[in-house]
């Protein structure tokens, strides 16, 4: 399950909007980002251009595989996911 505040939702007018408001926001620059792979090239573009360590995590038919992010960067400070634009 995914608990959040009313004052953690972001509304926007759009994907890329969304994502580089989050990302000024948070200011996490240097730190590690979970990114579906395969995934978003915008998405992916922005990232590298907030600063951000890309850590391409695995999707199969039931989305992102947890465990491995969880094995491979545990440390993550954001997980960046779009369903849909996954490609598995």
């Amino acid at each position: 399950n995914f608990h959040c505040h009313p004052e953690q939702v972001f509304v926007t007018s759009g994907y890329s909007a969304g994502l580089g408001l989050t990302l000024r926001v948070l200011g996490l620059e240097g730190q590690k980002v979970w990114m579906e792979e395969p995934g978003f090239m915008l998405a992916r573009k922005g990232l590298e251009l907030a600063r951000l360590n890309i850590v391409p995590i695995p999707v199969d038919a039931d989305g992102i595989n947890v465990d491995y992010g969880i094995k491979t960067a545990p440390d993550a400070a954001l997980a960046v996911l779009t369903p849909g634009q996954q490609a598995p």
